[in-house]
């Protein structure tokens, strides 16, 4: 009997409360908030929405560095490892991109190009550094 409501009912609770917009809301200030931490620029997503179990799509996404909009993706395709998300970690194993209009500029020949602070953040600094929160494993864009 408890093999049925854990193969049964709890996959269904959980896809109900996954199609919350309450659950939406906290997941996509959770993944602003991750993002803009990690990337050093400031990330805001305009909806979320969820496929259970493993899929989210991200509407109008944009990343911006002093005013300056670097990014803006119409949609954001993702594959969330939804084991990390139980643990209350964010883990992407994918990404699909639409809808893309990517801004890189210099102020001078000599200044750094306007996306340097990712760069920056998604480069290695320390070998012994424990890890974060926040995975991006990336294979198939």
């Amino acid at each position: 009997m408890t093999m049925i409501v854990l193969a049964i009912i709890l996959p269904a609770l959980l896809y109900v409360a996954l199609s919350l917009p309450v659950v939406h809301n906290g997941i996509r200030e959770k993944c602003e908030n991750l993002l803009s931490n990690k990337l050093g620029v400031e990330v805001t997503i305009g909806d979320l929405g969820i496929r259970p179990f493993n899929r989210a799509l991200l509407r109008d996404v944009a990343l911006v560095n002093d005013g300056d909009t670097i990014l803006i993706a119409k949609r954001l395709g993702t594959g969330i490892n939804i084991f990390e998300l139980l643990k209350g970690e964010i883990a992407f194993d994918y990404a699909e991109l639409t809808g893309i209009d990517i801004r890189l500029r210099k102020d001078s020949p000599d200044a750094p190009l306007n996306i340097q602070p990712i760069i920056d953040a998604l480069t290695k600094k320390e070998k012994d550094k424990e890890p974060s929160k926040f995975d991006i494993r990336i294979n198939t864009v």
